[in-house]
């Protein structure tokens, strides 16, 4: 990753620029010798040329260092230079205009260069900067965590260097922008103490997102307790959580301590916190305020030094319409992380089930069981309502049924019959707000080619800026994913599903949206697209041809608009 600094203190003396650079070390690991340590490629650029004893700021020096290189992952860039006459540091005494040089810099930059990661690195308030409602990092007191943050929120870099930034080392579990997105945040929450709540259906990774969050919190080296609130008998949950006293109830023959007591200064996991009884809610919610708690019939605050993370799969507003969830509890949880299902998150469904069938195999001492193409199609199309688990679960009994040296086909797959509702592949965090609110209703039987048209001319950024820098490309990623989910399925409706026989009429009807296009005139209009004569057989290639003009045809239309 090529980390571009440029800062006017790489001019100065060589002893302020030692200090300097050991600031920069201690974030990016770059030594003073100027070796390369960790994952960082550090360039420096002072901004600046020294002429007749005088330090003069230079915008065009900066424009060459940027230049060349042809990608950066970041750019930090100082705000605030000096020029004018070399003093003993030096370095320039300061003249007017210098505090503007920064901004000018930044200027230029964005007028030739487009989707510049640049953050300003300044030594000004943080509430000076807050109102200036640009990305920041500031130099004093700056850390490595706050460093990486920045880069993985700021930075251009693929999913690889974001694994390897979030320290995620398995490929098949986030090979998603969308999971990766949540485990940034996650990052960012690990060094509060605060509780955070994570949401999500059933089987997408709670448990797996919290342990990843107390693993780099200040508390990774102590317990993480997980705790099923769903299963404890509803009578016992106090005593579960913060204990009891001996003679507290009936049965309670010695003092016990609750899971709240055990964990010490580490993380107790709430799970299935949606289906907690109200009157419990209450307790919980004096022990996230008052950080105490006393054990079942006992009389004596305890301290609580842990931290709480909790999870759901269910919809904690409508159960607050339901008076079943305590409204003043959701509020009080304010770290609030949203895990999106499986069926969201398609780029990660082939690698899960390959990472699963290994697994398996490997367990059962098989060998050579692998999925054909057909199986992969099949599992794409798949809801899984059930998620990471589900699918886990289907590939432990493909393992378990097929033999060695077996091609897994789609039939093999034990998946239930059911009608393919699946949505477009576009996540609405990924769009503005009016292109969420045109696509989020679509599904495959509705999508024609006159509606992706439509859906492209209602996206309301037409090029990127410095206020949204990377959405552009965002866009034009959703886009093709749309297009290319459209000529999936045209081409999956062109064969019968039992004979496999070639049918033009579905995919001409699906295209055109004219459920009313009989044969003869679908053909007549293949032929017309295609640019041939009319008696010429259609053929499957002639399908693929026309899927492929699908997204020809939104390739020149997002041209136009720029």
């Amino acid at each position: 990753m090529r980390i571009l600094v440029i800062d006017d203190q790489i001019g100065c003396s060589e002893e302020e620029q030692s200090i300097f650079l050991r600031a920069i070390g201690e974030l990016t690991g770059y030594r003073e010798d100027r070796q390369l340590l960790g994952r960082y490629d550090v360039t420096f650029c002072s901004g600046q040329r020294i002429i007749d004893e005088e330090v003069h700021n230079d915008v065009a020096s900066v424009l060459e260092a940027v230049a060349s290189v042809a990608h950066w992952a970041l750019i930090l860039l100082d705000m605030q230079f000096d020029s004018g006459s070399i003093g003993k540091s030096k370095k320039g005494g300061g003249q007017p205009g210098d505090e503007f040089f920064g901004l000018q810099v930044e200027r230029k930059l964005y007028e030739r260069f487009r989707n510049l990661p640049l953050i300003r690195f300044t030594s000004k308030s943080e509430q000076e900067i807050r109102e200036e409602s640009r990305p920041y990092l500031a130099k004093l007191n700056l850390t490595p965590p706050e460093f990486q943050y920045a880069l993985l929120a700021h930075g251009q870099i693929d999913l690889a260097q974001k694994r390897e930034l979030l320290e995620l080392h398995s490929t098949s579990f986030f090979a998603s922008s969308a999971i990766l997105d949540v485990y940034c945040s996650a990052m960012k929450l690990a060094v509060t103490d605060d509780p955070v709540l994570i949401q999500g259906e059933s089987g997408t990774g709670k448990e797996v997102l919290a342990q990843y969050i107390h693993r780099h919190s200040g508390r990774g080296a102590n317990l993480f307790v997980p705790v099923n609130v769903a299963a404890m008998p509803e009578k016992l949950v106090d005593a579960e959580l913060f204990g009891h006293e001996r003679g507290a109830f009936t049965g309670a023959e010695q003092l016990k301590q609750g899971y709240f007591e055990q964990v010490g200064k580490g993380t107790v996991f709430l799970d299935e916190i949606g289906d907690m009884p109200e009157e419990h809610q209450i307790r919980l919610l004096r022990v996230l305020q008052e950080r105490q708690f006393r054990r079942v019939g006992g009389a004596v605050f305890i301290p609580f030094d842990g931290r709480v993370i909790l999870a759901t799969h269910r919809n904690l507003q409508k159960r607050i319409e339901e008076n079943r969830f305590r409204e003043d509890l959701f509020n009080r949880l304010t770290l609030k992380l949203t895990l999106p299902p499986l069926r969201e998150r398609f780029e990660e469904i082939i690698p899960l089930a390959e990472h699963f069938l290994a697994e398996i195999t490997s367990e059962l001492g098989k060998q050579g069981i692998i999925l054909d193409k057909s199986a992969h199609q099949r599992l794409l199309e798949y809801e899984f309502p059930g998620n990471v688990r589900e699918l886990a679960a289907i590939m432990r009994v493909v393992g378990i049924g097929v033999g060695n040296n077996r091609l897994v086909r789609a039939d093999d797959l034990p998946l239930p019959v059911q009608k393919l509702k699946t949505k477009l592949s576009i996540c609405e965090k990924d769009l503005p707000e009016k292109a969420s609110d045109t696509c989020s209703s679509q599904t495959f039987e509705e999508l024609t080619l006159a509606r992706v048209e439509q859906i492209i001319r209602t996206f309301c950024v037409e090029f990127d800026d410095v206020f949204l820098p990377g959405i552009k490309p965002k866009i034009e990623q959703a886009l093709q994913r749309l297009l290319s989910d459209c000529a999936i399925q045209c081409l999956k409706r062109c064969r019968h599903p039992i004979s496999q026989k070639l049918r033009l009429l579905p995919a001409m009807q699906l295209l055109t949206g004219n459920k009313d296009l009989k044969g003869t005139g679908a053909k007549r209009l293949m032929n017309e697209i295609l640019r041939r004569k009319q008696d010429v057989p259609v053929t499957m290639a002639d399908l693929e041809s026309l899927c492929n003009g699908i997204k020809r045809k939104a390739q020149k239309t997002c041209q136009k608009r720029e």
